[in-house]
């Protein structure tokens, strides 16, 4: 009788993992890095979750881990502010969506991981890999330009002709 609960025991705590726990929860993240972009590059980026709370400050290129979900089958919306140092500001709104991998749950059996495991840990949802860059107007440099009229101009300094035909 050991030997039999000897190779039954872990064949059943395997069964009974993959049972209770989701599919997306498995092969997916709760949590997604999110390549953030400005041209040109050096944009403060504040990222603001749907409560008003900031998660995330950077300068551009950066790249911002933030989570799918925020609560039991709610996903996360994202406010990305970019502004830069000249005071131009630009905003993107960033939202999660259903992952393809939730579904599995219902091809596999996985009704727990369908009603509650992957709803409640956010992998249920995945965020994009990247917003689209922040395109700014880039400062144009002041020069200075000396304005002189006809009379103020400098002698023209003589050159040497060279007669045509020769």
């Amino acid at each position: 009788m050991k030997k039999i609960t000897h190779y039954i025991t872990p064949f059943l705590t395997i069964a009974l993992l993959l049972i209770l726990s989701g599919c997306a929860s498995i092969v997916s993240e709760s949590k997604y890095p999110v390549f953030i972009n400005s041209s040109p590059p050096g944009a403060q980026i504040s990222v603001i979750n749907e409560g008003g709370s900031q998660v995330f400050a950077g300068r551009t290129p950066v790249v911002a881990t933030l989570k799918s979900g925020t609560s039991y089958f709610n996903g996360a919306d994202y406010q990305i502010i970019a502004k830069t140092a000249d005071g131009q500001t630009a905003h993107h709104s960033l939202s999660s969506s259903i992952d393809g991998w939730y579904v599995g749950n219902l091809l596999f059996g996985g009704i727990i991981g369908f009603l509650v495991v992957d709803p409640l840990t956010g992998a249920m949802y995945k965020l994009p890999e990247s917003t689209p860059t922040f395109q700014f107007v880039e400062p144009v440099q002041q020069r200075e330009v000396k304005v002189t009229s006809k009379d103020e101009q400098a002698p023209s300094v003589p050159g040497r002709m060279i007669p045509s035909g020769a």
